[in-house]
């Protein structure tokens, strides 16, 4: 394993938190840039396993909260989008000495105690499908019909359920919240999504992470998104399972 603290690159203010990242199993940091006091402060990072990212956003949220009384209101995100057909997954901190400060906190405090080596449980998905639509999406009478079609499309995946939506109603953005079985199924989502318009956001509800697929507003949402629930409906390979590092 390469010592994190003999690259001579790479920030120092990056690197107690990359270093507590990688203790997590199945995390392997790849790049981050502290922002220069101009941008926000980011790790780039690869995971190989869905269980495994849990411990990192329980983490993170957690004790966000905590920092969120402390200082000004600030949510540290995580998304994950394709480079090359891999999965990438972005940390998104602050910007300046705020994101400085609570990257070694976050480090000394969160992962140092965090018991990243207990041993994980498989999702079930009894156990992970629990909040879901199992009714027929188009006899839904509470649902927006603007998310109708992707979400159908979204639910022929194997191993993806979406659980909620909103249109947005032409005032706020498009958003899709669903749950992933297993990661090697997610690139046949993100390989539809236009990253201009779109962005995958993951957040922790405990247990397993929750996803939330955010779009652009209104009319433009509701044709892109008729768009690709066509893609991944007529997509030949909608069961394959991709190589994720």
């Amino acid at each position: 394993m390469i010592d994190i603290r003999k690259i001579k690159d790479m920030d120092p203010e990056c690197i107690d938190l990359c270093i507590a990242m990688n203790k997590i199993p199945g995390i392997q940091t790849i790049k981050s840039c502290c922002g220069h006091d101009k941008k926000n402060y980011i790790i780039y990072f690869i995971v190989q396993d869905i269980r495994y990212l849990s411990h990192l956003l329980e983490a993170m949220t957690a004790y966000s909260y905590c920092w969120f009384w402390l200082t000004k209101p600030y949510r540290w995100t995580t998304y994950v989008h394709l480079v090359n057909n891999k999965l990438q997954f972005c940390l998104v901190g602050p910007v300046g000495k705020e994101a400085y400060e609570w990257s070694k906190y976050a480090a000394k405090e969160i992962f140092s105690n965090f018991d990243i080596m207990r041993r994980i449980k498989p999702i079930k998905p009894e156990q992970a499908w629990h909040l879901t639509t199992t009714t027929d999406l188009r006899e839904d009478s509470w649902m927006d019909k603007e998310c109708i079609d992707l979400c159908i499309a979204m639910n022929k995946i194997p191993g993806i359920q979406t659980y909620e939506s909103c249109c947005g109603h032409g005032k706020n953005p498009y958003n899709i919240y669903f749950l992933v079985q297993d990661l090697v199924y997610l690139p046949t989502l993100l390989k539809y999504l236009n990253k201009k318009y779109w962005t995958v956001q993951i957040r922790s509800s405990g247990e397993f992470p929750e996803f939330e697929l955010n779009g652009p507003k209104g009319e433009n949402a509701y044709k892109l998104s008729k768009e690709i629930a066509d893609l991944i409906s007529n997509d030949p390979d909608i069961t394959k399972k991709y190589e994720i590092l």
